[in-house]
């Protein structure tokens, strides 16, 4: 529990030094990579990090003065259906279709568009919780052991990696069960980033 509260501790105080939203979403997202890694944190606690992360990083494409500078990429549209397709799987209906409004709105501001197998449909795979037909095709594209980088990225390399295949859970109609009790060093984290300016 020393290295996790040290480990937090650290993460509060990079994103106090920092007041650019990219900066500080790219620090959470890192941390959150690495925590589940090291099993220091729990499916939920990532989720709500990632959460987050998400916060800044819209922040990033929808303040006046970064949209000039910064659009949506194909990783941002993959992390909210991500997010979206966890939500459903924690049960958190609200977050769902905040998450939903979210993907809709980035998607208008898409950088590049290039042939990519979720952007090419991306607002059915947004809407794939009850189409079984695009949560088997998500399923197929995390099964494949060699992928092409070109034609990247892949909706696995986002959170929640590969700690939980939402499209199987999904398509069993089933949802997480998992325990939604947040450590004490997760929540001190959670409350330093809503005081953030």
């Amino acid at each position: 529990m020393g290295s996790l509260n040290d480990g937090i501790k650290e993460l509060i105080e990079q994103l106090k030094t920092e007041d650019l939203p990219c900066t500080r979403a790219s620090e959470l997202r890192v941390y959150v990579a690495n925590a589940l890694r090291e099993k220091d944190i729990s499916l939920y606690e990532a989720y709500l990090i990632k959460a987050e992360s998400q916060t800044f990083e819209r922040m990033n494409y929808t303040q006046l003065a970064s949209h000039f500078y910064h659009k949506t990429s194909i990783s941002t549209l993959i992390e909210l259906m991500n997010m979206k397709m966890m939500s459903i799987l924690f049960q958190d209906e609200a977050c769902a279709k905040m998450w939903h409004d979210w993907g809709l709105e980035a998607y208008q501001w898409i950088a590049v568009k290039r042939p990519h197998y979720i952007l090419d449909e991306y607002l059915t795979f947004l809407n794939a919780e009850n189409n079984p037909a695009y949560l088997t095709k998500l399923l197929e594209v995390r099964a494949k052991k060699r992928r092409s980088f070109n034609k990247g990225p892949y909706h696995d390399e986002s959170f929640p990696y590969s700690y939980c295949s939402y499209e199987k859970i999904l398509l069993a109609g089933e949802r997480l069960q998992e325990d939604k009790t947040i450590s004490d060093p997760v929540a001190e984290l959670l409350t330093e980033i809503c005081l953030l300016d």
